[in-house]
Formats: C-alpha cells, structure tokens, sequence
C-alpha cells in the first residue's frame, strides 16, 4: 500500500467525485472548464460595448452643459423642426408595448403543460392497452383522460384570456390631467 499523500492523476479527475463526472461529460463534449469564464467575460464585454453608445450622465451634469450638448433653449426648449426631425429621428418618447403572442399558440401551451403532457401520455398508453387487448376499462380511461385534459386546458386558456383583457382595459385607462 503506498502510504504517501494521495495524488489525483494528472489530466483525469478521481474516480467517485462529481466534478469528474461533470469533467469527464464535458471532455466528452468538447466542453473545457474554461469556457464558464470565457462566456461570463463575452457577457462583460458586450454590455460594456453597450454602455458606451448610450449616454447615461444627463441626470448628473450642469443645465448649462445638457442644453450644449442637446442644442435645447432652456426657456422654449427644441424649435419646431429640431423637434420633429427628433421625432423621425428617434421617434415618440413612449413604450413599446411587447410583441403578443398568438391565441393559437397561447391554446396549444395551454394543452402541453407539464402535467397536461403526462395526462396526455395516460391517455394514449389506455389507448395503446386498449389495441392490445380490448378490455373496455382501458378505452373509458383513456377517454376520461382526455376529455378532462382538454376540457381543463379550454378552462384555463379562458381564464387567462379574461385577465388579459382586464389587463388591456385598466392599461387604456388615462390618467387625468393634471393643472
């Protein structure tokens, strides 16, 4: 027995760790350790690239020096044209409200749950007993599964829908106007 301290052999983890699982995987896959820094550091790289197309001092700096730098009048502001040319420019200083998704799409999510797919599966493997041997049982199961499925899926595709229309209307609600 060798009685000296214990050496990990070089470029290969130890047997029973988890991290030479996890190594072993990644050599398999091409994967080196290495590229958990190199993906955080792109990741710093791209938003400090970022940072530096957008002003963010505005707030900081003197009046004096924001309106030499927009070209803004302090008493009346952007003349006509620089305004509207900010507005092509630029465009409107408002939100952009977020793409929607599809009603269709919104209906078929609302079908492959997690716990919806695994009705599902129930249902066919019913289905599948029942071709296989025709015991009755199988096919009620199976039709039971699948209409309680569907007819949970229909429920809650209709309840969220209701709440985006609730949504929808307390967002086109103005505020009033202020004196």
């Amino acid at each position: 027995f060798f009685s000296g301290p214990r050496v990990p052999r070089q470029g290969r983890p130890r047997r029973g760790t988890m991290g030479g699982v996890v190594s072993m995987l990644q050599g398999w896959m091409g994967v080196s350790s290495g590229d958990k820094g190199s993906k955080a550091e792109e990741d710093a790289e791209r938003k400090r690239r970022l940072r530096e197309n957008v002003a963010f001092d505005d707030h900081k700096i003197p009046v004096e020096e924001l309106l030499e730098r927009t070209g803004a009048n302090l008493e009346t502001g952007f003349s006509t044209a620089e305004a509207k040319r900010r507005n092509e420019e630029i465009g409107l200083n408002q939100l952009t409200p977020p793409a929607e998704t599809p009603l269709w799409v919104k209906f078929i999510q609302e079908m492959t749950g997690f716990f919806s797919l695994l009705l599902w599966g129930g249902s066919l493997l019913c289905f599948i007993s029942f071709s296989i041997r025709q015991d009755l049982e199988n096919l009620y199961l199976g039709i039971v599964l699948a209409v309680v499925v569907f007819t949970t899926g229909v429920f809650s595709f209709y309840q969220n829908s209701k709440s985006e229309q609730l949504m929808k209307s307390f967002q086109a609600l103005e505020a009033p106007p202020v004196t």
